[in-house]
């Protein structure tokens, strides 16, 4: 009778580890699947995200390209628009050169 109790504790115990190893190994399995699809879902994430910036980054390229081209050439137009005042430039030359 003794030894029909501890065999079946040891049937028991046997059962139980087996449970414990096959639930050990479905969490890890549900674990890998789980890192699988946050990795695919950070990546899909993550490139929306880069595209986004990349998509600021050419519209604010092109701004600033256009406002950096609008105020050269207004900056030329007024140059344009002085005309040059030859004798003012002829007597400060023949000051500074010569010394008169």
């Amino acid at each position: 009778m003794e030894s029909d109790i501890i065999g079946h504790l040891v049937d028991v115990e046997h059962k139980a580890s087996t449970l414990v190893d096959n639930a050990k190994k479905e969490a890890q399995t549900r674990l890998d699947k789980a890192k699988v699809k946050a990795e695919k879902q950070y990546l899909e994430e993550y490139k929306k995200v880069i595209e986004e910036l990349e998509r600021e980054y050419v519209l604010k390229t092109n701004s600033l390209t256009k406002i950096h081209q609008d105020t050269i050439q207004a900056y030329k137009e007024k140059i344009g628009a002085l005309g040059q005042d030859r004798k003012a430039f002829n007597n400060l030359l023949d000051k500074l050169l010569l010394g008169a």
